[in-house]
């Protein structure tokens, strides 16, 4: 049984009669004309199915709209973090909150676009080339998406972002820099599982190849990362592994200025100034150096920037002054960098974490 709602009463019997045509005992969904602007509106949506039904099971948010450009193809309807959150507190209740994150997907959507068909067409093919499945998103796609989501089969998936974007991340090269241990390695697990090239980085070249080969196992295709052992405090070591990189893939679309350490300092130790300059070193001028030398081939893909940051940054510690300095100055050049860099149609982000733990 299903309520189809929305503010277009022709459109909403348009749907009903299409459900109902398809349903196995030709059930009649619930109409409800309404507005989820309108608190009233949404009161009287989720009363009215009670009383028709007695119940609910599953509740779809999909009502959302936005001003798609040519500039970016890309916006946030509900945030991860949402997700989580209502996962982890309703989890006890036994209900399950997932989020399905589409690409492009072609709906009535881009008829508000007011595009003329050669711009459309061209805007459309710019899209396909950047999807490995070679095509835009269909309704249909999505729907079997959430349909799995709100079946049985996924009875144990909660907080989960799935992407439905064609597998847009799979056309990508990504460079993650301290990729050879902990989160860089995650990270570039997980990107060469979603079918990317990645670049494994790091001072340990035993560690860069365990690495490697973990990303090569979980690689769709089995694509085998490009392994560089190189010091990011090192300019010249920067330049090959940037070289590399475009010399190997010929592109770089993502950067993920990982790498970075905090060590234990007072301002009164004899080495502080040495120790200091150390993490400033690492976590800083790195990242500033990398990311001058990598926009000039991030601007030829649209790419994007990555930045690991901490807590810190915006919360003191005893003896950690030279850590959280780095951090606070690597959020402020993240968002200089967005504010730089987007007329260049490449975003800067940081991911702020709360406590590292890595063993």
């Amino acid at each position: 049984n299903v309520v189809i709602t929305g503010r277009n009463a022709e459109n909403v019997s348009k749907v009903s009669k299409q459900c109902s045509d398809v349903s196995p005992k030709r059930l009649k969904p619930l109409e409800v004309v309404a507005d989820v602007t309108k608190e009233e509106d949404l009161h009287r949506t989720l009363d009215t199915t009670i009383k028709t039904f007695g119940k609910l099971d599953i509740l779809v948010n999909n009502a959302g709209f936005g001003n798609l450009s040519l500039v970016s193809l890309l916006y946030v309807k509900v945030s991860p973090e949402y997700v989580h959150r209502m996962a982890a507190e309703l989890g006890p209740k036994h209900i399950r909150v997932n989020s399905v994150n589409p690409g492009v997907v072609r709906t009535e959507f881009f008829k508000d676009l007011s595009l003329a068909d050669e711009q459309f067409m061209a805007m459309l093919y710019s899209i396909v080339t950047k999807y490995p499945v070679g095509r835009c998103g269909q309704s249909m796609d999505i729907a079997n998406a959430v349909a799995y989501l709100a079946s049985d089969q996924a009875s144990f998936i909660t907080g989960l972002i799935l992407l439905a974007d064609g597998g847009h991340i799979a056309a990508n090269v990504a460079l993650i820099t301290g990729s050879s241990s902990g989160i860089g390695a995650a990270t570039a697990v997980l990107l060469a599982k979603s079918g990317a090239n990645v670049v494994i980085t790091g001072r340990n070249a035993e560690n860069v190849s365990k690495v490697s080969k973990q990303c090569s196992d979980v690689s769709p295709k089995h694509l085998k990362p490009l392994e560089v052992v190189a010091d990011v405090t090192k300019e010249e070591d920067l330049h090959r592994l940037l070289d590399t990189t475009i010399k190997t893939f010929g592109k770089l679309d993502i950067l993920v200025n990982n790498a970075g350490f905090a060590i234990r300092a007072e301002i009164t130790d004899s080495d502080f100034i040495q120790k200091y300059k150390s993490v400033l070193e690492t976590n800083v001028d790195s990242v500033v150096y990398l990311t001058h030398i990598s926009v000039k081939h991030l601007e030829k893909t649209k790419g994007n920037i990555i930045n690991i940051s901490s807590i810190a940054g915006i919360q003191a510690g005893h003896s950690m002054s030279p850590y959280c300095m780095s951090k606070t100055a690597l959020d402020m050049f993240t968002k200089c960098m967005a504010a730089e860099l987007g007329p260049k149609h490449i975003r800067v982000n940081s991911v702020k974490l709360y406590h590292k733990l890595v063993l």
